[in-house]
This record gives structure tokens, C-alpha cells and sequence, in this order.
């Protein structure tokens, strides 16, 4: 029913599929090794390589751009910034997929390299 409430050209299904990822992506960051957290349920509604890569992740090369990402993560400085993002790794007892499905929803990881955030201006 939620993708059928796309209001195109500002919101699309695929810009709804991104928003549930990365809230999904940002409450596991905050609540590591919850179960009462968010859960993507449009993930299965992401097209093609987005259903694992998200662009607002994939720019985290960038230190400038990490910096705009900082108050998303409550953060300050970039080890505190991987630190966030090590934490929204979901522990493998954590449901991230619905049952039968093909896909799991991505975590942070899948988009970016822990090691390659921030290392271009």
C-alpha cells in the first residue's frame, strides 16, 4: 500500500525504498542487537543493485560529505562516525529478511567499505 503512495516526480517508489533502508540502517546503528528495532519492510521493493547499495552511504568516501552524515549519527568526529557504523552491523540472529525471501535488507557495510570512509576530501 505504501508504494502505491507515490507522488511522482518528488517521491517515487524507489525514493520510499531508499527512506525505509536508511531508517532501518540508522535504528540498527543506535539499537545494535535489537529486536524491537526498525524494520525495512520495502526493501524487497528496491530495484536491482539499490536493494544492497545506497547512495547516501556510497558518498561516505568523501570527508566532506561524512561530516553532513555526522549529525545523522549523533557523532562528532570520524572514529566516532566508523564506530556507528560498525555498531549497525545486525548480529546474525537478528531477522533481516522477511521469511522464504530471496534478499536480506543491506546493512551500511554493503554500500561502503569501513575502511574507505573519509578518505577523499
Amino acid at each position: 500500500m505504501v508504494v502505491k503512495r507515490e507522488k511522482q516526480p518528488i517521491i517515487t517508489r524507489q525514493s520510499l525504498v531508499n527512506a525505509d533502508m536508511v531508517l532501518y540502517q540508522l535504528s540498527s546503528a543506535y539499537t545494535p542487537n535489537s529486536w524491537g528495532g526498525w524494520f525495512p519492510k520495502l526493501y524487497i521493493y528496491a530495484e536491482g543493485w539499490r536493494s544492497y547499495r545506497q547512495p547516501i552511504w556510497d558518498k561516505m568516501v568523501s570527508r566532506k560529505h561524512c561530516q553532513k552524515l555526522f549529525p545523522l549519527f549523533g557523532v562528532t568526529k570520524f572514529d566516532q562516525l566508523k564506530e556507528m557504523v560498525i555498531r549497525s552491523e545486525p548480529e546474525p540472529s537478528m531477522p533481516v529478511s522477511y521469511p522464504m525471501a530471496f534478499d536480506s535488507a543491506a546493512s551500511i557495510l554493503q554500500s561502503i567499505n569501513l575502511d574507505d570512509i573519509g578518505t577523499k576530501p
